[in-house]
């Protein structure tokens, strides 16, 4: 089954004709501010595909690389949800959120004066390898057949205590593979980070942030890689479209 990519447009028409039939992926490049399911919406739509998923969800603050299956390769969606991924990611120090990325206001703000790409680099060694990780606090984790985000979503009826004890039962063991700081300055560092399915980079910024003692949350991310797929092998919904309209 062909995986469309920017390399093989030459054979869309070939990959297009084979979805009713048989089913394919493509790769594609998930714009920032869309849910992962606005995008396969977008393609289910131009595609006039009935079934079309996704091979694994991307924040709607992200934009990068996402694997989207159509018709029948829909069935075959969980043999890509384990594959590792690679994230460029840039962390703002000094200052924490409640999502632990730049959707909700900065509070806890704190001098950074001391920080340097020497004790950046020292801390994010602290992160390689097998590390358990809590779920960010706003995210979809279930918990009692409940989203956990909607523990929380009345502010006036916020329990952190509780809220903190719901993280620690749903904490998954990850991986962190490679993790590099690319560029730091003025409060702001870009890291390149390599890890396993269901790593919250959110929460690692925030994790980071809290081992340096000056707190970060997550500013901006790139999902770069899945697996040995790139992100310079996707298109984007506007390349899609444009190729639909051509061989009609």
């Amino acid at each position: 089954m062909m995986i469309l990519t920017r390399e093989n447009l030459s054979c869309f028409e070939e990959w297009f004709e084979l979805l009713e039939k048989d089913g394919g992926f493509g790769l594609f490049n998930k714009n920032k501010g869309w849910t992962s399911m606005d995008l396969v919406a977008k393609l289910r739509s131009i595609s006039k595909i009935k079934k079309v998923g996704h091979c694994g969800t991307l924040d709607p603050l992200a934009n990068g690389l996402m694997i989207i299956a159509f018709g029948k390769a829909t069935k075959r969606i969980k043999e890509f949800l384990n594959l590792t991924k690679r994230y460029s990611a840039t962390l703002k120090f000094g200052a924490r959120t409640a999502s632990f990325d730049s959707e909700m206001q900065e509070e806890d703000i704190k001098k950074i004066d001391y920080l340097n790409e020497k004790i950046i680099n020292e801390t994010l060694r602290e992160f390689t390898g097998k590390i358990f990780q809590k779920p960010p606090i706003y995210s979809a984790k279930s918990f009692k057949g409940k989203k956990l985000y909607k523990y929380i979503r009345n502010k006036n009826t916020i329990d952190k205590d509780a809220i903190e004890a719901i993280r620690e039962v749903k904490k998954n063991e990850i991986v962190i593979y490679e993790i590099t700081l690319l560029n730091y300055f003025q409060g702001y560092g870009v890291i390149d980070v390599k890890c396993s399915a269901g790593t919250y980079i959110r929460t690692l910024a925030d994790d980071i942030g809290q081992k340096l003692g000056c707190g970060a949350y997550l500013f901006d991310l790139t999902r770069t890689e899945i697996g040995d797929y790139k992100l310079e092998q996707s298109i984007t919904i506007e390349e899609f479209q444009k190729l639909i309209i051509d061989i009609n």
